[in-house]
């Protein structure tokens, strides 16, 4: 009988994938790519291609049994509103899943999440304005709202469908992965995160860092916590800090986005998508480098704007440009800027530096680049 090749499904085959895929590629796996955009980007680095959206469980499953002398190991599967249907997935395809569905459930539902790691929240025991608004099963920044009174309380509909949380002016920000492999927990690369609120909850951009002292040992508790719970698998944390403590901000099963763990990561050649397909392959020691001689980030376009105007903020900054990344399926849509999610980014543009840039100049160029009003 044919050896079975082991393959990797990828939900999603779009441009932001294809750092991922390529990696799974290089450690020789086989890939199955599912997406809607039937000329999606990284379309042409799969060995199977289907075209249907990535939440048709049962068509893709029909599609995939068809398909002969593969094992198919492991669901890629990048995006929180994707993980219900990799897991469904999975149990058709009977790969064992890091998690239960109701641990996957808990941590993408923002109330009961909070009940894993109750001791690392900011304390929101007074209903004191200005508060959080978050729409409890939210993704991508989508529908987060600041009410500044008691007045804009009462303005939002069906309040069970949010959690309302204490609202921290200016909290710095920082997005942490984790890798369990059932043996061992790998803490791995970290961005500093830019936002600002009085434009958008959606990120300005990022910046890849190396942890500090502080954030290393916050991390080690948190680790404790992960071993008791057997949260296997991958875990993106997002942490603030608040008066000189880390809190948590929000947890989810899987890493940071694609430009972060892939394309960004890999300018230092510590892809987090290298080391997850490396420890698949081979279950060997994979190490990170964190040996960063530059920093590395992007800004997100939330406009269309000229490469060559880009370059001349950049220049003007004193900013390294490195490239501009476009994404596939952009779809312009007219709206407010406190509207913003992760979906109406337009590209990312990369640029290298010597040190962290500070808030104020990164909102000043964001600014620039996306032409906020200020």
């Amino acid at each position: 009988m044919k050896k079975k090749i082991k393959t990797i499904l990828f939900l999603g085959t779009s441009l932001i994938q294809q750092k991922s895929i390529i990696a799974a590629k290089k450690n020789g796996f086989k890939i199955i790519g599912v997406d809607k955009n039937k000329n999606s980007t990284s379309k042409k680095y799969c060995n199977y291609f289907i075209n249907t959206s990535c939440d048709n469980v049962n068509y893709i499953f029909n599609k995939v049994k068809k398909i002969k002398n593969l094992n198919i190991i492991d669901i890629w599967a990048n995006n929180d509103i994707l993980l219900k249907s990799k897991y469904e997935l999975e149990k058709k395809l009977k790969i064992k899943s890091d998690l239960k569905i109701s641990s996957i459930l808990n941590l993408l539902h923002k109330n009961k999440f909070k009940k894993f790691f109750k001791k690392y929240f900011i304390n929101n025991s007074k209903k004191q304005y200005p508060i959080l608004a978050k729409p409890i099963l939210g993704h991508g920044s989508l529908g987060i709202q600041i009410l500044k009174d008691q007045k804009d309380f009462l303005k939002i509909k069906n309040k069970k469908n949010y959690i309302f949380e204490k609202y921290i002016d200016n909290l710095k920000e920082y997005g942490v992965n984790f890798f369990y492999d059932k043996k061992k927990i790998y803490i791995l690369n970290s961005v500093y995160r830019y936002f600002d609120h009085n434009i958008t909850f959606a990120p300005l951009g990022t910046v890849a860092i190396k942890s500090n002292d502080k954030i290393i040992n916050f991390l080690n508790k948190i680790k404790k916590e992960i071993y008791k719970l057997k949260l296997y698998g991958k875990i993106k944390l997002d942490i603030g800090i608040y008066n000189k403590s880390l809190k948590i901000i929000e947890i989810s099963p899987r890493f940071h986005g694609e430009i972060d763990t892939a394309f960004l990561f890999s300018m230092n050649n510590n892809s987090l998508s290298d080391f997850y397909f490396s420890k698949l392959s081979s279950n060997k020691k994979v190490l990170i480098n964190r040996k960063n001689k530059f920093l590395y980030g992007y800004f997100a376009c939330y406009k269309k704007k000229s490469l060559a105007i880009l370059k001349k903020i950049f220049k003007k900054n004193n900013i390294k440009f490195i490239k501009l990344l476009k994404r596939d399926n952009y779809n312009y849509e007219k709206i407010e800027h406190n509207q913003f999610s992760t979906n109406n980014i337009w590209a990312y543009a990369f640029y290298k530096t010597n040190k962290i840039i500070s808030d104020d100049k990164f909102k000043k160029i964001s600014h620039q680049i996306n032409s906020f009003e200020i």
